[in-house]
C-alpha cells in the first residue's frame, strides 16, 4: 500500500458573518434591479403569493428588497425578504 503524502490544507477562512458587502456587489438573493420577481410564501399578506412584481431596489440595513407590484397608478411599493421573491421566467 502507498502511503499518501499529507493533504496541506488550501481551504479559504469561512466567511465572517459580519462582514459589509462591497459596494456593487448583489444582494443575497442575486436579484437585479428590474427583474421580474413573483411573490410566494407570505404570511402576512397571503393574497399577494402569486403575484408578479418588479424589484426596484435592496434595503441593506433592513435586509429586504422594495418591489412593486402592478403597472401605472394603481401600483404598490412593499418590502419583502428575499426568501419571499422568486425570479419569474417567461
Amino acid at each position: 500500500s502507498q502511503q499518501q503524502p499529507p493533504q496541506q490544507s488550501q481551504q479559504l477562512p469561512p466567511p465572517q458573518p459580519d462582514a459589509v458587502p462591497q459596494e456593487g456587489l448583489p444582494p443575497p438573493a442575486g436579484f437585479r434591479l428590474g427583474a421580474a420577481v413573483v411573490v410566494q410564501g407570505l404570511q402576512s399578506r397571503p393574497e399577494l403569493n402569486g403575484a408578479r412584481a418588479t424589484v426596484l431596489n435592496f434595503d441593506e440595513a433592513k435586509g429586504r428588497y422594495q418591489v412593486r407590484l402592478g403597472e401605472g397608478p394603481e401600483h404598490e411599493v412593499i418590502a419583502l425578504r428575499p426568501a419571499c421573491l422568486v425570479e419569474h421566467v417567461e
